[in-house]
């Protein structure tokens, strides 16, 4: 069912044309079965969107197909020789008829995983006998793990795939497919960092160039963002995230991109102005968001420490038994500004707090316990007014989440966000930044 929001949005796309079918979960579904007949499909429905205006716009599916889930997603594009080139593409047919289809008349390229046009390798992934030689290539020194069978964990088509390998009680592993331009980066990153207790660098288990895999051990935890909400020894784990934290910043890995202040401040107006498209009303109102908090960066400054570069609590193991943090994905890991990883957690949890997973006052202590955690150990590379602002970035980098994943009002819950930011940005000394950064 589509949002008086998402048609207005579909009204002002005129030239991407499948807008409205992709994001039509309805519509979809009748083309779908009017297509493959035989089909046996009772649900569509949305999970993920990654738009770029007038461009593109990929959706993310689960089908519910003869009573099983089943991932999917459909790409609307504008270049009708593109629609050619996925029309002649071979795909891999499931069982239920359908692999890899174009609509050349509604301009949309639909595939079934494990069908995807970035993701290339995967095919031979979901392949029990092709799955079986790379595995032994992947993890030589871990072949018992080669017949493992493989287990979705997250999926964003054309930009990566995480399974699980369940060989039961032969072990567990975990592999992760990179797209070409993100896979070099991503295998440097892994190896990056070393364990210094209480944290804990999940060691590279094995890596194929050619295929671009990464592979890893399962690690038993539990994620920090599940210990907060239940957890009635939560805060002592806070405290010692923050520590670990500070002995990430205060590594020394090579070959770590730099994020320069210029990059940082572009990215954020080019965030804004992604923004302002599917919140037209308010264009002026993010722009100058956009352009204060740039400023500010752009006033500060340039710092170059090693961070986690998307750091949240659910990039936080704890183990069971012993008093082990793990750092999960290093994917966006730079050499940048440490506050941004503090900036980046709390910001999530003011999310959480605005969507009444956590109350105001669970989401102050847990901040204040994470930043005093990291000041015993690191007190001199941050300053609260550096987290302050990092937090207002971070959470208008969030400010497209409601539209991202889905949700029905997505256009409130923006501008909900969108507050909050301008509540934090009154509190913030925008003319002590230029020296409130260290050298």
């Amino acid at each position: 069912m589509l949002s008086p929001a998402d048609y207005h949005l579909i009204r002002r796309d005129v030239d991407l044309s499948g807008l409205r079918l992709v994001l039509d979960t309805d519509a979809l579904a009748a083309v779908l079965v009017a297509q493959f007949p035989d089909l046996n499909l009772s649900q569509v429905k949305r999970t993920y969107i990654r738009y770029k205006p007038a461009t593109s716009c990929i959706v993310s599916y689960e089908l519910m197909i003869a009573q099983t889930t089943v991932l999917a997603y459909a790409k609307a594009v504008t270049s009708a020789d593109k629609l050619e080139k996925y029309s002649q593409r071979p795909g891999v047919i499931q069982d239920f008829g359908i692999g890899r289809t174009v609509l050349k008349r509604e301009g949309i390229i639909f595939s079934v995983l494990p069908n995807d046009n970035a993701l290339k390798q995967l095919p031979k992934l979901f392949d029990p006998q092709l799955r079986q030689k790379r595995l032994q290539k992947l993890l030589l020194d871990r072949p018992d793990l080669s017949q493992a069978a493989l287990k979705t964990l997250r999926y964003k088509p054309e930009r990566r795939y995480v399974a699980q390998l369940d060989a039961g009680e032969q072990g567990q592993a975990v592999v992760k497919a990179y797209t070409s331009s993100n896979y070099q980066q991503a295998q440097v990153n892994a190896n990056a960092f070393d364990s210094i207790a209480p944290l804990q660098i999940v060691p590279e288990l094995g890596h194929s160039n050619r295929d671009r895999l990464l592979a890893f051990p399962w690690i038993v935890g539990s994620p920090l963002s599940q210990l907060i909400t239940t957890s009635k020894a939560k805060w002592e784990k806070i405290t010692q995230t923050g520590i670990a934290l500070a002995q990430l910043h205060q590594q020394h890995p090579k070959h770590l991109n730099f994020l320069s202040r210029h990059d940082e401040a572009t990215n954020l107006l080019l965030l804004a102005s992604d923004l302002s498209w599917l919140c037209p009303q308010w264009k002026n109102r993010i722009q100058a968001i956009a352009v204060q908090l740039s400023t500010a960066l752009l006033n500060a400054r340039p710092i170059n420490f090693p961070i986690h570069g998307d750091f949240n609590a659910e990039q936080v193991l704890w183990s069971p038994n012993t008093n082990d943090i793990t750092f999960l994905d290093f994917d966006r890991a730079v050499r940048s500004d440490p506050a941004a990883d503090l900036g980046s957690f709390i910001a999530k949890l003011m999310q959480d707090e605005l969507r009444g997973v956590l109350s105001a006052e669970q989401r102050e202590q847990i901040a204040a316990d994470l930043i005093a955690g990291y000041r015993t150990a690191a007190p001199e590379l941050i300053s609260e007014d550096q987290i302050q602002l990092y937090t207002a970035i971070g959470l208008l980098r969030l400010g497209a989440d409601p539209f991202r994943y889905c949700e029905f009002d997505w256009l409130e819950k923006i501008d909900t966000i969108l507050c909050r930011i301008e509540q934090l940005m009154n509190r913030l000394p925008f003319d002590r930044f230029h020296s409130s950064c260290p050298a």
